[in-house]
């Protein structure tokens, strides 16, 4: 548990690092780092508390803004995607993004089905 805590300082000081680096540069690759470290804070700290699990709704909520940088990065692909490693990187991020849908959905389809399970 200490561990996992140390990581929460770890990953907020990244995504204040990466929300800075976002601030100055401008480039929305960036926001969509700093989301998912958002993310991952956002999982540890329901984990170690034992919070109401209808805070992982919140995840929901910035796995949809993560989307909608992306969009937009897309939308503006001649100004942020010129080089060749950007564009990689973009289009990685975009599987990842589909990953993370398709990893939530059956996450908590499974986790619903068990409670449905244990309530008849």
């Amino acid at each position: 548990m200490v561990n996992e805590l140390h990581l929460v300082y770890e990953q907020l000081f990244l995504c204040i690092i990466l929300l800075i680096g976002f601030l100055g540069s401008g480039n929305p690759l960036l926001l969509f780092v700093c989301l998912g470290g958002l993310m991952g804070i956002l999982i540890l700290t329901v984990r170690i508390k034992n919070y109401n699990p209808k805070l992982n709704d919140l995840v929901l909520v910035l796995i949809l803004f993560q989307g909608l940088t992306l969009v937009y990065t897309y939308l503006f692909r001649l100004k942020y995607l010129q080089s060749l490693s950007s564009t990689f990187l973009f289009y990685s991020f975009v599987v990842l993004w589909i990953f993370t849908i398709i990893s939530y959905i059956y996450y908590y389809s499974k986790k619903n089905y068990k409670s449905k399970d244990h309530r008849n």
